[in-house]
Protein backbone atom coordinates (compact mmCIF):
# COMPACT_ATOMS: atom_id res chain seq x y z
CA UNK A 1 0.00 0.00 0.00
CA UNK A 2 1.67 3.53 -1.09
CA UNK A 3 0.95 6.38 1.64
CA UNK A 4 1.08 9.55 1.73
CA UNK A 5 4.79 10.94 2.98
CA UNK A 6 5.74 13.77 4.68
CA UNK A 7 8.68 15.73 2.24
CA UNK A 8 11.36 18.32 3.52
CA UNK A 9 13.44 20.20 1.03
CA UNK A 10 16.21 22.08 2.40
CA UNK A 11 19.88 23.93 2.58
CA UNK A 12 22.74 23.91 5.00
CA UNK A 13 22.72 25.88 7.58
CA UNK A 14 25.03 29.20 7.12
CA UNK A 15 25.12 32.78 7.17
CA UNK A 16 25.81 35.58 4.57
CA UNK A 17 29.75 35.88 5.58
CA UNK A 18 30.08 31.92 4.82
CA UNK A 19 29.86 32.95 0.90
CA UNK A 20 30.16 36.67 0.51
CA UNK A 21 32.40 38.01 3.38
CA UNK A 22 31.53 41.40 4.47
CA UNK A 23 29.25 41.72 1.66
CA UNK A 24 25.28 41.97 3.14
CA UNK A 25 23.37 40.16 1.13
CA UNK A 26 18.96 39.62 1.37
CA UNK A 27 18.85 36.08 0.36
CA UNK A 28 20.66 33.30 -0.75
CA UNK A 29 22.41 33.55 -4.31
CA UNK A 30 19.56 36.11 -4.97
CA UNK A 31 16.73 33.48 -5.34
CA UNK A 32 15.32 30.24 -4.20
CA UNK A 33 16.70 26.65 -5.89
CA UNK A 34 15.01 26.55 -8.85
CA UNK A 35 15.73 22.91 -8.96
CA UNK A 36 14.02 22.79 -5.50
CA UNK A 37 10.80 24.52 -6.80
CA UNK A 38 10.58 21.59 -9.57
CA UNK A 39 11.50 18.73 -7.45
CA UNK A 40 8.47 20.51 -4.80
CA UNK A 41 6.10 20.66 -7.68
CA UNK A 42 6.21 16.96 -9.05
CA UNK A 43 5.92 15.60 -5.26
CA UNK A 44 3.19 17.66 -4.38
CA UNK A 45 1.44 16.33 -8.09
CA UNK A 46 2.41 12.75 -6.71
CA UNK A 47 0.01 13.45 -3.60
CA UNK A 48 2.40 14.17 -0.79
CA UNK A 49 3.05 16.67 1.53
CA UNK A 50 5.96 18.95 0.44
CA UNK A 51 7.70 21.54 3.04
CA UNK A 52 10.28 24.07 2.23
CA UNK A 53 12.85 25.32 4.39
CA UNK A 54 15.55 28.14 3.11
CA UNK A 55 17.52 28.15 6.05
CA UNK A 56 19.58 30.99 5.11
CA UNK A 57 16.39 32.78 3.72
CA UNK A 58 14.60 32.24 7.27
CA UNK A 59 17.94 32.90 9.34
CA UNK A 60 17.06 29.62 10.44
CA UNK A 61 19.79 28.29 13.81
CA UNK A 62 20.70 24.68 14.47
CA UNK A 63 18.37 24.70 17.36
CA UNK A 64 15.52 25.71 15.39
CA UNK A 65 16.18 23.12 12.42
CA UNK A 66 16.35 20.35 14.75
CA UNK A 67 13.00 21.85 16.26
CA UNK A 68 11.12 22.18 12.99
CA UNK A 69 12.26 18.34 12.20
CA UNK A 70 11.17 17.03 15.60
CA UNK A 71 7.66 19.23 14.99
CA UNK A 72 6.90 17.87 11.76
CA UNK A 73 8.54 14.11 11.83
CA UNK A 74 9.47 14.41 8.20
CA UNK A 75 9.23 11.21 6.10
CA UNK A 76 12.10 12.22 3.90
CA UNK A 77 14.66 14.71 3.74
CA UNK A 78 16.42 16.12 0.30
CA UNK A 79 19.21 18.78 0.86
CA UNK A 80 20.79 20.45 -2.30
CA UNK A 81 24.39 20.11 -2.08
CA UNK A 82 27.29 22.37 -3.83
CA UNK A 83 30.58 21.79 -3.37
CA UNK A 84 31.39 25.05 -1.07
CA UNK A 85 28.72 23.65 1.33
CA UNK A 86 29.37 19.78 1.55
CA UNK A 87 30.83 20.44 4.82
CA UNK A 88 27.84 22.26 6.09
CA UNK A 89 25.38 19.45 4.34
CA UNK A 90 27.76 16.78 6.08
CA UNK A 91 26.13 18.53 9.68
CA UNK A 92 22.71 19.20 8.38
CA UNK A 93 22.76 15.91 7.95
CA UNK A 94 23.66 14.95 11.08
CA UNK A 95 21.17 17.31 12.93
CA UNK A 96 18.34 15.85 10.83
CA UNK A 97 19.62 12.35 11.69
CA UNK A 98 19.49 12.65 14.95
CA UNK A 99 16.14 14.12 15.08
CA UNK A 100 14.28 11.95 12.81
CA UNK A 101 16.49 8.66 12.60
CA UNK A 102 14.02 6.91 10.87
CA UNK A 103 13.50 9.61 7.91
CA UNK A 104 15.17 8.72 4.36
CA UNK A 105 17.44 11.28 3.70
CA UNK A 106 18.46 12.24 0.13
CA UNK A 107 21.20 14.50 -1.57
CA UNK A 108 21.35 16.10 -4.82
CA UNK A 109 22.62 18.67 -6.98
CA UNK A 110 26.32 19.24 -8.74
CA UNK A 111 28.59 18.04 -6.05
CA UNK A 112 26.48 14.47 -5.58
CA UNK A 113 26.05 13.80 -9.16
CA UNK A 114 30.09 14.79 -9.06
CA UNK A 115 31.14 12.45 -6.62
CA UNK A 116 28.22 10.63 -5.27
CA UNK A 117 29.57 7.54 -4.10
CA UNK A 118 32.38 9.69 -2.16
CA UNK A 119 29.21 11.59 -1.11
CA UNK A 120 27.69 8.93 0.62
CA UNK A 121 31.41 7.48 1.96
CA UNK A 122 31.75 10.74 3.74
CA UNK A 123 28.13 11.91 4.97
CA UNK A 124 27.32 8.35 7.00
CA UNK A 125 24.03 9.63 7.80
CA UNK A 126 22.87 9.75 3.83
CA UNK A 127 20.16 6.91 2.58
CA UNK A 128 20.76 7.64 -1.23
CA UNK A 129 22.10 10.47 -3.86
CA UNK A 130 20.07 11.22 -6.91
CA UNK A 131 22.45 12.03 -9.77
CA UNK A 132 21.83 14.69 -12.87
CA UNK A 133 18.44 15.72 -13.15
CA UNK A 134 16.66 15.06 -10.24
CA UNK A 135 12.55 15.03 -10.90
CA UNK A 136 12.04 11.33 -11.96
CA UNK A 137 14.56 9.56 -10.43
CA UNK A 138 12.77 11.42 -6.70
CA UNK A 139 9.62 10.44 -7.97
CA UNK A 140 10.23 7.20 -8.17
CA UNK A 141 11.97 7.18 -4.79
CA UNK A 142 9.38 8.61 -3.07
CA UNK A 143 7.29 5.51 -4.16
CA UNK A 144 9.35 3.07 -2.99
CA UNK A 145 9.86 5.20 0.35
CA UNK A 146 5.94 4.79 0.35
CA UNK A 147 5.66 0.96 -0.31
CA UNK A 148 8.70 0.58 1.79
CA UNK A 149 10.60 -1.21 -1.09
CA UNK A 150 14.16 -1.00 -1.81
CA UNK A 151 15.55 1.05 -4.72
CA UNK A 152 17.65 -2.20 -6.82
CA UNK A 153 15.94 -0.66 -10.07
CA UNK A 154 15.45 3.21 -9.62
CA UNK A 155 17.52 4.56 -12.14
CA UNK A 156 20.02 7.98 -11.76
CA UNK A 157 20.83 6.96 -8.40
CA UNK A 158 23.03 5.88 -5.78
CA UNK A 159 22.10 4.64 -2.26
CA UNK A 160 23.30 2.88 0.90
CA UNK A 161 22.51 -1.15 1.49
CA UNK A 162 22.82 -0.75 4.95
CA UNK A 163 21.81 -4.84 5.53
CA UNK A 164 25.01 -5.45 3.83
CA UNK A 165 27.22 -1.87 4.68
CA UNK A 166 27.42 -1.41 0.69
CA UNK A 167 26.94 1.21 -1.74
CA UNK A 168 25.26 0.39 -4.88
CA UNK A 169 25.62 2.68 -7.57
CA UNK A 170 22.38 2.10 -10.05
CA UNK A 171 22.26 2.78 -13.59
CA UNK A 172 22.12 6.48 -14.95
CA UNK A 173 18.40 7.86 -15.99
CA UNK A 174 17.97 9.69 -19.54
CA UNK A 175 17.28 13.29 -19.38
CA UNK A 176 13.95 14.84 -19.61
CA UNK A 177 13.18 15.06 -23.33
CA UNK A 178 9.67 17.22 -22.66
CA UNK A 179 10.63 20.07 -20.57
CA UNK A 180 6.76 20.72 -20.84
CA UNK A 181 5.31 17.50 -18.90
CA UNK A 182 7.12 19.17 -15.53
CA UNK A 183 4.38 20.66 -13.23
CA UNK A 184 5.10 24.64 -12.83
CA UNK A 185 7.53 25.22 -10.23
CA UNK A 186 5.77 25.47 -6.76
CA UNK A 187 6.77 28.67 -6.21
CA UNK A 188 4.28 29.15 -3.22
CA UNK A 189 6.42 27.14 -1.35
CA UNK A 190 8.89 29.89 -0.68
CA UNK A 191 9.09 33.59 0.37
CA UNK A 192 9.10 35.00 -2.76
CA UNK A 193 8.89 38.42 -1.00
CA UNK A 194 12.09 37.56 0.77
CA UNK A 195 14.10 37.12 -1.91
CA UNK A 196 15.57 40.70 -3.14
CA UNK A 197 18.12 40.00 -6.10
CA UNK A 198 21.42 41.80 -5.91
CA UNK A 199 21.10 45.50 -8.16
CA UNK A 200 23.25 44.07 -11.23
CA UNK A 201 20.60 41.61 -11.39
CA UNK A 202 17.53 44.31 -11.65
CA UNK A 203 16.11 46.39 -13.45
CA UNK A 204 13.13 46.93 -11.78
CA UNK A 205 11.78 45.68 -8.44
CA UNK A 206 10.47 42.93 -7.94
CA UNK A 207 12.62 40.64 -10.18
CA UNK A 208 12.43 36.77 -10.04
CA UNK A 209 14.70 34.05 -11.74
CA UNK A 210 13.41 31.22 -13.77
CA UNK A 211 14.66 28.86 -15.70
CA UNK A 212 13.24 27.49 -19.24
CA UNK A 213 16.07 25.71 -20.77
CA UNK A 214 18.15 22.83 -19.37
CA UNK A 215 21.52 21.68 -20.71
CA UNK A 216 24.64 22.41 -22.73
CA UNK A 217 26.48 21.16 -26.21
CA UNK A 218 29.46 23.19 -25.19
CA UNK A 219 32.28 21.17 -23.36
CA UNK A 220 34.26 23.90 -21.52
CA UNK A 221 36.71 22.34 -19.09
CA UNK A 222 35.73 24.55 -16.09
CA UNK A 223 32.34 23.98 -15.89
CA UNK A 224 29.76 21.34 -13.85
CA UNK A 225 26.62 22.26 -15.63
CA UNK A 226 26.27 19.75 -18.34
CA UNK A 227 27.42 16.70 -15.86
CA UNK A 228 23.98 17.48 -14.16
CA UNK A 229 21.57 18.82 -16.39
CA UNK A 230 23.34 16.67 -19.95
CA UNK A 231 24.69 18.10 -22.95
CA UNK A 232 21.83 18.32 -25.53
CA UNK A 233 20.16 21.15 -25.68
CA UNK A 234 16.06 21.68 -24.36
CA UNK A 235 13.63 24.12 -23.52
CA UNK A 236 10.06 24.55 -22.79
CA UNK A 237 7.55 25.16 -25.31
CA UNK A 238 6.17 29.30 -25.71
CA UNK A 239 3.19 28.71 -24.77
CA UNK A 240 4.44 27.04 -21.31
CA UNK A 241 7.43 29.61 -20.42
CA UNK A 242 4.91 32.70 -21.66
CA UNK A 243 2.13 31.34 -19.17
CA UNK A 244 4.65 30.76 -16.34
CA UNK A 245 5.59 34.59 -16.89
CA UNK A 246 1.84 35.60 -17.05
CA UNK A 247 1.45 33.56 -13.46
CA UNK A 248 4.39 35.30 -11.67
CA UNK A 249 3.21 38.59 -13.16
CA UNK A 250 -0.30 38.27 -11.57
CA UNK A 251 0.44 36.14 -8.93
CA UNK A 252 3.92 38.55 -7.13
CA UNK A 253 3.01 41.51 -9.33
CA UNK A 254 6.93 40.89 -11.24
CA UNK A 255 8.09 43.61 -12.67
CA UNK A 256 11.60 41.80 -14.13
CA UNK A 257 12.88 38.08 -14.63
CA UNK A 258 16.25 36.85 -14.68
CA UNK A 259 17.16 33.74 -17.00
CA UNK A 260 19.10 31.73 -15.30
CA UNK A 261 19.72 29.44 -17.98
CA UNK A 262 23.94 28.91 -18.37
CA UNK A 263 23.85 30.49 -22.16
CA UNK A 264 19.53 31.33 -23.29
CA UNK A 265 21.06 32.18 -26.37
CA UNK A 266 22.84 28.74 -27.89
CA UNK A 267 19.86 27.91 -30.18
CA UNK A 268 19.35 31.51 -32.15
CA UNK A 269 15.70 30.53 -33.30
CA UNK A 270 14.00 29.42 -29.89
CA UNK A 271 15.78 32.84 -28.60
CA UNK A 272 13.85 34.70 -31.91
CA UNK A 273 10.62 32.82 -31.27
CA UNK A 274 10.53 33.52 -27.30
CA UNK A 275 11.02 37.37 -28.13
CA UNK A 276 8.18 37.41 -30.53
CA UNK A 277 6.26 35.69 -27.84
CA UNK A 278 7.20 38.02 -25.02
CA UNK A 279 6.41 41.00 -27.63
CA UNK A 280 3.15 39.43 -28.40
CA UNK A 281 1.87 38.47 -24.79
CA UNK A 282 2.66 42.78 -24.24
CA UNK A 283 3.64 41.56 -20.18
CA UNK A 284 6.22 43.99 -20.69
CA UNK A 285 8.82 42.27 -18.13
CA UNK A 286 12.53 43.42 -18.24
CA UNK A 287 14.58 40.48 -17.91
CA UNK A 288 18.26 39.80 -18.12
CA UNK A 289 19.97 36.56 -19.27
CA UNK A 290 23.42 35.14 -19.81
CA UNK A 291 25.15 34.46 -23.17
CA UNK A 292 28.14 32.71 -24.89
CA UNK A 293 29.84 35.77 -26.37
CA UNK A 294 30.60 34.07 -30.00
CA UNK A 295 26.65 33.60 -30.83
CA UNK A 296 26.49 37.42 -30.09
CA UNK A 297 29.46 38.07 -32.30
CA UNK A 298 27.87 36.51 -35.26
CA UNK A 299 24.17 37.63 -35.03
CA UNK A 300 24.34 40.50 -33.31
CA UNK A 301 22.75 42.87 -35.57
CA UNK A 302 19.93 40.33 -35.98
CA UNK A 303 19.37 39.58 -32.38
CA UNK A 304 19.92 42.97 -30.15
CA UNK A 305 17.55 44.88 -31.37
CA UNK A 306 14.71 42.35 -31.19
CA UNK A 307 16.03 41.13 -27.81
CA UNK A 308 15.88 44.80 -26.38
CA UNK A 309 12.39 45.05 -28.08
CA UNK A 310 11.41 42.09 -26.07
CA UNK A 311 12.33 43.90 -22.64
CA UNK A 312 15.92 42.09 -21.99
CA UNK A 313 17.87 45.39 -20.65
CA UNK A 314 21.70 43.40 -19.67
CA UNK A 315 22.97 40.48 -20.88
CA UNK A 316 25.78 38.47 -18.46
CA UNK A 317 28.45 37.31 -20.85
CA UNK A 318 31.51 34.74 -19.57
CA UNK A 319 34.44 36.40 -21.47
CA UNK A 320 36.83 34.41 -19.39
CA UNK A 321 40.23 35.69 -20.63
CA UNK A 322 41.86 38.38 -23.07
CA UNK A 323 44.71 35.47 -24.13
CA UNK A 324 43.38 33.19 -26.77
CA UNK A 325 45.85 30.23 -25.32
CA UNK A 326 43.64 30.47 -22.22
CA UNK A 327 40.60 30.03 -23.90
CA UNK A 328 41.59 27.28 -25.80
CA UNK A 329 42.64 25.49 -22.60
CA UNK A 330 39.51 26.20 -20.79
CA UNK A 331 37.56 24.57 -24.31
CA UNK A 332 35.44 27.77 -24.70
CA UNK A 333 35.83 27.29 -28.16
CA UNK A 334 35.92 31.48 -28.75
CA UNK A 335 37.69 33.57 -29.67
CA UNK A 336 39.39 36.71 -27.68
CA UNK A 337 37.56 39.23 -30.90
CA UNK A 338 33.99 37.28 -30.02
CA UNK A 339 34.50 38.97 -26.43
CA UNK A 340 35.34 42.05 -28.21
CA UNK A 341 32.30 42.28 -30.59
CA UNK A 342 30.08 40.86 -28.43
CA UNK A 343 30.56 43.32 -25.29
CA UNK A 344 30.95 46.29 -27.74
CA UNK A 345 27.69 45.46 -29.64
CA UNK A 346 26.14 44.71 -26.50
CA UNK A 347 26.53 48.55 -25.63
CA UNK A 348 26.41 49.90 -28.59
CA UNK A 349 22.70 48.54 -28.90
CA UNK A 350 21.75 50.18 -25.81
CA UNK A 351 21.41 47.49 -23.52
CA UNK A 352 23.45 47.23 -19.92
CA UNK A 353 26.50 44.39 -20.03
CA UNK A 354 28.14 42.32 -16.99
CA UNK A 355 30.94 40.01 -18.04
CA UNK A 356 33.02 37.29 -15.88
CA UNK A 357 36.99 37.19 -16.22
CA UNK A 358 39.49 34.59 -14.81
CA UNK A 359 43.07 36.02 -14.00
CA UNK A 360 46.27 33.84 -13.01
CA UNK A 361 44.86 30.43 -15.24
CA UNK A 362 46.84 27.75 -15.62
CA UNK A 363 50.60 28.41 -18.28
CA UNK A 364 49.30 32.49 -17.92
CA UNK A 365 52.38 34.78 -16.72
CA UNK A 366 51.80 38.21 -14.47
CA UNK A 367 51.72 39.36 -17.84
CA UNK A 368 49.07 37.20 -19.05
CA UNK A 369 46.67 38.14 -15.86
CA UNK A 370 47.18 41.49 -16.23
CA UNK A 371 46.32 41.83 -20.09
CA UNK A 372 42.90 39.94 -19.04
CA UNK A 373 42.47 43.15 -16.49
CA UNK A 374 43.21 45.87 -18.92
CA UNK A 375 41.22 44.46 -21.93
CA UNK A 376 38.29 44.05 -18.92
CA UNK A 377 39.01 47.60 -18.15
CA UNK A 378 39.59 49.05 -21.44
CA UNK A 379 35.41 47.56 -22.40
CA UNK A 380 34.25 48.82 -19.64
CA UNK A 381 31.50 46.57 -19.03
CA UNK A 382 28.87 48.50 -16.94
CA UNK A 383 29.63 45.30 -14.16
CA UNK A 384 32.75 43.11 -14.28
CA UNK A 385 33.80 39.87 -11.76
CA UNK A 386 37.06 38.83 -11.57
CA UNK A 387 37.72 35.73 -10.25
CA UNK A 388 40.62 33.12 -9.43
CA UNK A 389 41.06 29.77 -10.93
CA UNK A 390 39.01 27.20 -9.08
CA UNK A 391 38.76 23.48 -10.25
CA UNK A 392 35.87 21.92 -9.09
CA UNK A 393 35.87 18.16 -8.31
CA UNK A 394 35.73 15.48 -11.22
CA UNK A 395 36.26 18.72 -14.31
CA UNK A 396 38.41 18.85 -16.83
CA UNK A 397 39.99 21.88 -15.50
CA UNK A 398 40.77 19.85 -12.05
CA UNK A 399 43.19 17.91 -13.86
CA UNK A 400 44.54 20.55 -16.29
CA UNK A 401 45.21 22.80 -12.65
CA UNK A 402 46.83 19.39 -11.39
CA UNK A 403 49.02 18.82 -14.37
CA UNK A 404 49.96 22.79 -14.11
CA UNK A 405 51.25 21.27 -10.42
CA UNK A 406 49.28 23.92 -8.83
CA UNK A 407 46.24 21.83 -7.51
CA UNK A 408 46.42 21.89 -3.68
CA UNK A 409 45.54 18.46 -2.95
CA UNK A 410 43.10 16.96 -0.21
CA UNK A 411 41.81 20.87 0.62
CA UNK A 412 38.57 21.55 2.33
CA UNK A 413 35.48 22.27 0.48
CA UNK A 414 35.29 25.56 2.54
CA UNK A 415 37.65 26.96 -0.05
CA UNK A 416 35.95 25.91 -3.10
CA UNK A 417 34.90 29.91 -3.12
CA UNK A 418 34.19 31.40 -5.87
CA UNK A 419 33.44 34.88 -4.63
CA UNK A 420 35.57 35.28 -1.58
CA UNK A 421 38.40 33.41 -1.74
CA UNK A 422 40.14 32.76 1.67
CA UNK A 423 42.43 30.12 0.98
CA UNK A 424 43.12 29.05 -2.73
CA UNK A 425 42.52 25.63 -4.19
CA UNK A 426 44.65 26.43 -7.46
CA UNK A 427 47.58 28.40 -6.58
CA UNK A 428 49.50 29.32 -10.24
CA UNK A 429 53.41 28.04 -9.29
CA UNK A 430 54.17 31.03 -11.98
CA UNK A 431 52.60 33.65 -10.03
CA UNK A 432 52.40 32.36 -6.48
CA UNK A 433 49.40 32.80 -3.94
CA UNK A 434 50.30 36.19 -2.29
CA UNK A 435 50.63 37.97 -5.92
CA UNK A 436 47.47 36.78 -6.92
CA UNK A 437 45.23 37.92 -4.24
CA UNK A 438 46.93 40.88 -4.68
CA UNK A 439 46.14 40.60 -8.53
CA UNK A 440 42.18 40.02 -7.53
CA UNK A 441 41.99 42.78 -5.85
CA UNK A 442 43.92 45.18 -8.24
CA UNK A 443 42.01 44.20 -10.62
CA UNK A 444 38.56 44.92 -8.67
CA UNK A 445 40.10 48.37 -7.75
CA UNK A 446 41.45 49.39 -10.71
CA UNK A 447 38.04 48.47 -12.48
CA UNK A 448 35.48 50.13 -10.54
CA UNK A 449 37.49 53.87 -10.18
CA UNK A 450 37.85 53.92 -13.67
CA UNK A 451 35.88 57.15 -15.15
CA UNK A 452 34.76 55.25 -17.64
CA UNK A 453 32.76 53.11 -15.72
CA UNK A 454 32.04 55.24 -13.54
CA UNK A 455 30.20 57.60 -16.03
CA UNK A 456 28.74 54.52 -18.04
CA UNK A 457 26.79 53.57 -15.06
CA UNK A 458 25.91 57.06 -13.96
CA UNK A 459 24.34 57.51 -17.33
CA UNK A 460 21.83 54.49 -17.03
CA UNK A 461 20.23 56.38 -13.88
CA UNK A 462 17.34 57.94 -15.95
CA UNK A 463 14.20 56.91 -13.60
CA UNK A 464 13.15 56.49 -9.76
CA UNK A 465 13.64 52.15 -10.73
CA UNK A 466 17.50 52.80 -11.42
CA UNK A 467 17.81 55.22 -8.36
CA UNK A 468 16.35 52.30 -5.74
CA UNK A 469 18.61 50.24 -7.59
CA UNK A 470 21.83 52.21 -7.29
CA UNK A 471 21.00 53.33 -3.30
CA UNK A 472 20.52 49.19 -2.95
CA UNK A 473 23.96 48.74 -3.89
CA UNK A 474 25.50 51.21 -1.62
CA UNK A 475 23.43 49.90 1.05
CA UNK A 476 25.09 46.50 0.00
CA UNK A 477 28.65 47.67 0.43
CA UNK A 478 28.42 50.22 2.55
Amino acid sequence: MKRKLKILLTQPLFDSSYLYGSFKTPANTNTFLFGQASLAAVARDAGHDVFVLDPYCERTTPDQYIQYLKDHEFDVVGCTVFTLTFNLAKTLFEYTRSALPKACLLAGGPHPTSLPQETLEYIKELDAVAVGEGEMTFLEILERVSQEKDFDSVNGMVYRRRDINQIVMNQPREFIANLDELPRPAYDLFPIDKYIPTPNLVKKYPTVAIQVTRGCPHQCSFCQFNLTLGKKYRHRSMANIIEELDYLKSQYHVRGIIFRDSSLTIDVKFLKDLCHALIESRLDLKWMCYSRTDVIARHYKELLPLMKEAGCWQIGYGCESANQRSLDMLNKNITVEDNIIAVTETMKAGLMCSTTWIICLPGETSEDAWRTSLLAKKLASHVTKFFLPVPFLNTDFEKICREDGGLRENTSFDHYNLFMPKSLVYVNPLIGEENMLKMLKTAYTRYYTDPKVIIRNLATITDLDMVKKYWSFLRLVA
